[in-house]
């Protein structure tokens, strides 16, 4: 996170006089760095109390979910997705007919840094005690299917236990043959099933121990076995039973 003072300093003088509307005693003819001090006076302390005031509900949920982040990241999709609506940090200006928007009171608590919309980290502690902790993420579930309209599409009911059980079989019936490896030690199969070349690490994400040995692809097809009588041979799977003397293939025999 970055101080207030970077984060204000890096804004043009046009959103800078902008952010200064929202707050009690705007200066709007001054220099940068006299407009930027001024913002930070006004800023410190509980000073932003007064811009919190202008703020609208789903903004407060906002600057809310940024100040109980760990980092004081506002994740934009994550809140679209658990609110249904994403704050507003442009707006029309209806003084200003030829401008097509300008800045909201949200942007003097949340600036994007690097790809990032984040608090400053001078207000990521008070905002954090002062703003309750969000709700945590729902999905809403029915016993029944719900009723529909005769307009809409009729709802479709798919029991998927029958087709879970089927796919425990079918990996059952991969590993008898021999499609999967399984041994007695933990494997992360998901990132087994990624790996394809390049060097093996000694652990996968999961933590378990992997070896290159184990990790081999899935559609590699299956090694052949060398013989047990010290025979070089690799044409054939197993070599048929016979005794050292009599390999033909064995050290120091020449073959037929």
């Amino acid at each position: 996170m970055t101080t207030l003072h970077d984060l204000i300093n890096k804004l043009n003088l046009t959103s800078i006089k902008e952010l200064l509307v929202y707050l009690p005693d705007p200066v709007p003819l001054a220099r940068k760095d006299v407009l930027v001090s001024l913002i930070l006076q006004q800023m410190a302390g509980k000073g932003w109390l007064n811009a919190w005031e202008r703020l609208d509900p789903c903004q407060r949920l906002a600057v809310g979910e940024a100040a109980h982040h760990p980092q004081g990241v506002f994740e934009a999709s994550k809140f679209a997705a658990k609110y249904g609506k994403a704050p507003a940090f442009t707006q029309q200006d209806p003084k200003k007919s030829h401008i097509t928007s300008v800045l909201t009171p949200l942007c003097l608590f949340l600036y994007e840094l690097d790809g990032e919309i984040a608090l400053p980290r001078d207000l990521h502690a008070d905002l954090k005690a002062f703003t309750p902790k969000p709700a945590l993420n729902t999905l809403a579930s029915h016993a029944r299917a719900p009723q529909v309209d005769e307009d809409s599409k009729p709802l479709t009911i798919r029991a998927t236990a029958a087709e879970a059980l089927h796919d425990v079989v079918a990996m059952l019936r991969a590993v008898d043959q021999g499609l999967i490896a399984v041994s007695d030690r933990p494997v992360c199969l998901a990132w087994r099933h990624s790996w394809r070349t390049g060097p093996a690490p000694k652990t996968a994400p999961c933590g378990a121990s992997i070896s290159r040995k184990r990790l081999r692809p899935l559609n590699a097809a299956p090694r052949r076995r060398r013989c047990w009588r010290s025979c070089k041979s690799a044409t054939a799977s197993r070599c048929p039973p016979r005794s050292r003397a009599s390999c033909a293939l064995a050290p120091g025999k020449a073959k037929p």
